[in-house]
């Protein structure tokens, strides 16, 4: 009976320092911000090697972002399950994950494109000639650069 009180009171001071190290906790913010620059770059990868134009629409109102091939392309499967529609929720994947602002033009759902050529980022049909961020409600900020399509988070 002992040794079960000290293995649940081990887990409760197990949990309780897990959540006070950032990342780990409720916040997926950070997190999530790795993982949609993971995703960006993986599309500008992906419409290079596929000579496809890809697009990612970002939208702060559904917290969620989704990437496609352009109008009567082939879709672009989640690379890791598969699934033809890859639209990842933000507050389903990374709880706590929040998106507060995106600095591309047009209303939300923001879209980015990433040239099929040459990997290029466009904001609607304009390259960009500016760094885009993708900002989070922690102040994690994933850019991506112009010209290159160069992305990392600050």
């Amino acid at each position: 009976m002992e040794l079960v009180v000290v293995l649940a009171i081990a887990a409760v001071v197990a949990l309780s320092i897990a959540y006070s190290i950032p990342g780990l906790g409720s916040d997926g913010n950070p997190v999530a911000a790795d993982m949609l620059a993971a995703h960006l770059r993986y599309a500008r990868s992906l419409a290079l090697n596929r000579e496809q134009t890809l697009g990612v629409v970002i939208s702060v109102a559904s917290n969620c972002y989704t990437i496609s091939g352009a109008a009567g392309a082939p879709p672009v499967n989640d690379p890791v399950t598969q699934q033809s529609n890859w639209v990842v929720n933000l507050s389903n994947a990374y709880p706590g994950a929040r998106l507060s602002a995106v600095t591309l033009s047009g209303p939300d759902p923001y879209v980015l494109y990433f040239n099929a050529t040459n990997g290029v980022p466009y904001d609607r049909a304009v390259p960009l000639t500016v760094t885009a961020a993708v900002t989070f409600a922690s102040g994690k900020t994933v850019l991506i650069v112009p010209d290159t399509g160069f992305v990392r988070v600050q």
